[in-house]
């Protein structure tokens, strides 16, 4: 055989080789894809079945143990007896509100709207001014040469300051209700106020109760300091 028939040959049984190996793989392609085909639809069917099935599995057990309803005899109240627990609870304060009790419903707070937010002690609160709090009242003292006072409208102005900073949103919203100069038109800051105090409504049946204090200066009285307490109305 000539040497271009064998060339041929072989490149006849090459090219053989090549459809041979192509027509195998698209039949192992074909082969895996039914396989998968079919796993997956075998999978899809036993999950719908279980999906029926569970809810009666576990309900039958549940309802066939279930004991029978027992049924309590209520208790018989008497018409006298509810009579009397319904009177008995008119004359009981609700819970959250200690001012109805004794005095009755329509009664005077007892409890303050607010209270100091200053700890117990001095604290600073203002440049050249501070607050000593006690039980039962606070002291503001500014007896600095920028702050110590005779005139009432500095006064006022310091107490619109600083009064906030002892009572907090009670005191800011007390005081907005009090027109600009109203503090001073209640006396004279040297003669009267000392003795009457100045009185700032804060809420129904409680007021602000503030007394300006003086010392001896070298002109005369001066205030230096005020003494502040929550008070009822009536006191």
């Amino acid at each position: 055989m000539c040497i271009h028939c064998r060339h041929a040959a072989r490149v006849a049984a090459r090219e053989t080789r090549k459809r041979m190996m192509l027509r195998g793989g698209a039949v192992a392609i074909v082969a895996g894809l039914f396989i998968t085909a079919g796993i997956l639809g075998a999978t899809a069917m036993r999950g719908r079945g279980e999906a029926r099935h569970p809810a009666a599995a576990v309900v039958a057990p549940a309802a066939v143990a279930a004991p029978a309803a027992i049924v309590t005899p209520e208790p018989v109240v008497s018409t006298t007896a509810g009579t009397l627990a319904t009177d008995t609870a008119a004359n009981v304060a609700p819970a959250g509100n200690p001012s109805a009790g004794a005095s009755g419903v329509n009664g005077p707070q007892t409890v303050p709207p607010f209270g100091p937010i200053l700890p117990v002690g001095e604290s600073p609160i203002a440049e050249g001014v501070t607050a000593t709090r006690t039980d039962s009242s606070i002291v503001v003292s500014f007896d600095s040469p920028l702050v110590r006072t005779r005139k009432p409208e500095k006064f006022e102005s310091l107490v619109r300051a600083t009064l906030p900073a002892i009572y907090g949103r009670g005191a800011d919203s007390a005081l907005a209700h009090m027109p600009e100069g109203g503090l001073m038109r209640q006396g004279d800051l040297m003669a009267v106020l000392p003795t009457r105090g100045i009185r700032i409504p804060a809420g129904e049946a409680w007021e602000i109760r503030l007394y300006p204090e003086t010392r001896t200066g070298q002109d005369g009285p001066i205030v230096v300091r005020y003494r502040v307490s929550l008070v009822g109305s009536s006191e």
